[in-house]
């Protein structure tokens, strides 16, 4: 089971907390707080060690850009 271990800063109004970002419910996000700094960073253990071959960023599903993603980087150790 996936779990996190560290979130630089979740919304917790609207339930926007970090495990909502691998949930696979298309209609709920993690995101930060309006008022944290960037970056954003997420540490999420995978339970065991895991193959990683890929990841996927579904985005955001709005018509306004406020919140989407501008880039990311991943780090597997």
């Amino acid at each position: 089971m996936w779990t996190v271990k560290y979130a630089s800063s979740e919304a917790l109004k609207g339930n926007h907390t970090g495990d909502k970002a691998f949930d696979l419910q298309e209609s709920t996000y993690w995101q930060a707080a309006p008022d944290a700094g960037l970056p954003a960073l997420m540490v999420i253990d995978l339970g065991k060690v895991q193959r990683v071959n890929a990841m996927e960023c579904l985005p955001y599903k709005s018509q306004i850009t406020e919140g989407c993603i501008a880039g990311f980087k991943v780090y597997v150790y």
